[in-house]
């Protein structure tokens, strides 16, 4: 699937002979954002009660001062949201929207079907 995404604009997503899904690569992709970010931060451990405008979903600790989370934002906040609470604790090294990849979509949608 990997290399779907890298080689076609436009694709359509069968199953069990009957599409699923089609269209342009990028589109697609897009249409599955779901407000999910991971972030790289440098400095103490975070405590994380509830107050910031997104709730964590995991947590790895690379070295004593390296942290990587994946997030997901509340409400109506944006990433400038989770950049305003977090600078004045830390040092951000990395914001990335996470997109999910044509693989993911596909199995979310396989999965969907009864």
């Amino acid at each position: 699937m990997e290399s779907v995404e890298e080689l076609c604009n436009s694709i359509a997503l069968i199953h069990k002979s009957e599409k699923i899904l089609d269209g342009k690569v990028k589109h697609i992709r897009n249409s599955y954002r779901n407000e999910t970010y991971l972030i790289e931060y440098t400095g103490q451990r975070l405590n994380f009660d509830g107050s910031q405008p997104f709730h964590l979903i995991n947590e790895t600790i690379t070295d004593e001062d390296s942290h990587t989370i994946r997030i997901k934002l509340n409400g109506k906040h944006t990433s400038n949201d989770v950049l305003q609470y977090l600078i004045p604790q830390t040092r951000i090294n990395m914001l990335q929207e996470v997109i999910p990849s044509m693989n993911e979509i596909f199995i979310e949608k396989v999965n969907l079907i009864p």
